[in-house]
């Protein structure tokens, strides 16, 4: 997402919007402020918080700074002949030039709307130049702007699990229960300290514990880290926690590296090919060669090596442990 939100910004920043088009039934998770509320809207910026991607607006009522004095000082300043002026007064309208800067730029933030968008496990983003208006299946939202071009918002399967809130300045939405990012001091004082008898997969997918780690990244970091995904952090030494410290942080890394040499939006119908060990299981381990098992859910996998991670140990597989019996 992170990446995703740099390709955002570099392509939409300035661009007014026309519309928001809710297409999917549930999609929109706020009634107010209202997807008409960014008609007219200017996108200012774009950024990510754990698995969402945050647009920043600014009203078209907001755009337009009210008068200054600082007009006023100049021309009386240029009718000031050199040498002339009184330094104290020129110093103290400089003062006051820069405050009401600063004070219409705090304006400014607090007229903000964003928007949230939530792809889910299965959701992608695709940039339309031109914007078109076919209803594609799976389309969820689109956002429309001045120059022609759109953004719209779909998603695989049959779960409808993306979503979007557009959301006032000071109101966090979603934001404000997610837990802090990988490259966070908590993040690591979590890992190294934390009690908690929780699988180790589980809670690393937790984004009220640790913002932005799917169950790909996941994978990665405890096979890059030698532990079992099924051990709890009560049960892991130091140095174990320590490697996984720096093996979430080096697969998010490596992620987004991957990722910034991706053009346009988010339109793949298939992600995993990203990953080391994550939905490969029956081809090698990329540590030692071993075969990857798995063990399945209803809803996902979890992919291991039992050499580098179980001691050697095959963990049962649920799903095929239920059709067995």
């Amino acid at each position: 997402m992170q990446a995703l939100s740099e390709r955002i910004e570099a392509t939409f920043a300035g661009a007014a919007v026309v519309r928001l088009d809710i297409i999917g039934f549930s999609t929109l998770k706020t009634v107010l402020p209202s997807p008409a509320d960014l008609a007219g809207a200017t996108l200012v910026g774009a950024g990510r918080r754990a698995k969402y991607l945050v647009l920043r607006f600014l009203p078209a009522t907001s755009r337009e700074a009210p008068p200054g004095r600082g007009d006023v000082r100049e021309s009386s300043r240029a009718a000031v002949e050199p040498g002339t002026a009184d330094r104290a007064e020129l110093d103290r309208a400089h003062r006051a030039d820069k405050d009401a800067s600063s004070s219409r730029s705090a304006g400014s933030r607090e007229a903000e709307l964003r928007l949230l968008v939530h792809l889910g496990n299965a959701g992608r983003l695709d940039i339309e130049e031109p914007a078109r208006s076919t209803q594609p299946r799976g389309a969820l939202a689109r956002l429309t702007f001045a120059d022609a071009r759109a953004f719209l918002v779909r998603e695989y399967g049959t779960q409808r699990k993306a979503g979007l809130w557009v959301l006032a300045a000071g109101d966090e939405g979603p934001l404000a229960s997610l837990g802090p990012e990988v490259d966070d001091d908590r993040f690591a004082e979590t890992l190294l300290r934390d009690d908690s008898n929780r699988q180790v997969h589980t809670l690393l997918r937790d984004q009220h514990v640790i913002a932005g780690i799917g169950r790909g990244y996941a994978d990665d970091a405890l096979n890059l880290a030698g532990v079992s995904p099924f051990a709890s952090l009560r049960s892991l030494d130091e140095q174990s926690r320590r490697r996984l410290v720096e093996a979430v942080r080096a697969v998010i890394a490596a992620g987004l590296g991957s990722e910034r040499g991706r053009s346009g939006g988010l339109s793949a119908t298939s992600l995993g090919g990203a990953f080391a060990v994550h939905n490969r299981a029956g081809l090698p381990c990329p540590r030692c060669a071993t075969t990857l098992q798995r063990v399945a859910f209803d809803s996902h996998e979890v992919v291991y090596c039992p050499l580098c991670q179980t001691k050697g140990k095959v963990l049962a597989d649920r799903r095929m442990s239920r059709l067995l019996r």
